[in-house]
């Protein structure tokens, strides 16, 4: 080969090494000072960002398990235990509900009234019913110690490190959203309601399985699920609210500053005193949940703005008669008790005519 050839030669592969480097420098690295890999195709893979001033302490990591969820996390100090058939009865049902009740820390005595009573009702109307108490911490820690005494013998709280106020209430149905979505199957229902709130559990059970489509079912008191579980709606046990308005007097309870909601009417929502959806739906609305759109107005957030983020109008609220929960606010703890108890004798009278089991 003479010396004009080796010359020519030696020039194209000069070339092409040049080429090859431009090729690796623009796959390797990209803007924003960082050093990216290109993702294998035979399995999971990736590369620690790092930036370019330290390159050389890049390292890739197999395999890589990316996290489903981005949505906020409350921190859990204990959680509930619930058994797989969602009840402690060897009844056998179709339809679990997992019944969240909010309850202020101090709230001892009420919420054992509430177990010795109609928290005894774990089986109704072809419905197995659960009970899980929602609380987040006291400012007392004497008050947190005695909570996670009555957690470790309840096994029925859902605690939340978190304190409790009463315009962080939404903080609690957050941690409702996440708990059930992580937990629960989606054909579970799940409902949000208050300590100081009586349910009627016959009128709630009925309204289920009307809006469960039962009409193939041989027996009435054996529910299915259908095909609606899915697409379940929200439903309203207390009040249905429409064409509503912020409250901007800043004297109020319920107020919401412009910062924390700019439009000035609010969306269909439910009282926040209980409503009631299948796990399907409630994952559907965590998965909507954006950290900087929390507002304190619990019912109007849950049931109101995440559910419009679904993209259904109204359709997928719901107010049926008649309602099934009563609210009695403001009351003592010995007035509170005497109401519950009313509640359960009236109720008595008529789960005379159903097939009830009671825990515990």
């Amino acid at each position: 080969m003479n010396s004009s050839k080796l010359i020519t030669f030696g020039c194209v592969a000069l070339l092409s090494l040049v080429l090859i480097k431009l090729y690796f420098v623009q796959t390797w690295f990209k803007s924003n000072g960082k050093f990216v890999s290109r993702i294998s195709s035979r399995g999971n893979r990736t590369v620690v960002l790092t930036p370019r001033s330290n390159i050389s302490t890049a390292v890739v990591t197999t395999p890589f398990t990316v996290r489903p969820t981005i949505y906020p996390q409350m921190p859990l100090v204990t959680q509930p235990t619930l058994s797989p058939n969602c009840s402690a009865t060897t009844r056998t049902a179709t339809v679990c509900i997992v019944c969240f009740i909010i309850s202020p820390p101090n709230n001892f005595v009420l919420r054992q009234t509430i177990r010795d009573t109609e928290g005894s009702i774990s089986y109704l109307n072809g419905f197995n019913i659960k009970y899980v108490f929602v609380l987040a911490k006291s400012t007392d820690e004497n008050i947190n110690k005695r909570i996670l005494e009555e957690s470790e013998k309840q096994k029925d709280i859902l605690f939340i490190d978190y304190v409790d106020t009463y315009r962080k209430i939404v903080m609690k149905s957050l941690t409702i959203l996440q708990w059930s979505s992580e937990n629960l199957p989606s054909h579970y229902f799940v409902s949000k309601s208050d300590d100081d709130v009586r349910i009627s559990k016959t009128t709630l059970t009925n309204h289920l399985t009307k809006l469960l489509n039962t009409s193939n079912v041989a027996s009435p008191e054996r529910p299915t699920l259908g095909k609606g579980v899915e697409n379940f709606p929200i439903l309203c046990g207390h009040t249905l609210v429409k064409n509503g308005y912020p409250t901007r007097d800043q004297n109020s309870r319920y107020y919401l500053s412009t910062d924390e909601y700019k439009p000035n009417t609010l969306p269909s929502y439910c009282n926040g005193a209980m409503y009631v959806t299948s796990v399907a739906t409630s994952k559907l609305l965590y998965a909507s949940v954006k950290q900087e759109e929390i507002m304190p107005m619990e019912d109007v957030w849950a049931s109101g703005i995440l559910r419009m983020k679904l993209g259904k109008e109204d359709t997928n609220i719901v107010k049926l008669e008649p309602g099934f929960a009563f609210h009695f606010p403001d009351l003592s703890t010995p007035q509170a008790q005497a109401k519950i108890i009313e509640h359960l004798k009236k109720e008595i009278t008529i789960l005379k005519n159903f097939n009830v089991s009671y825990c515990c």
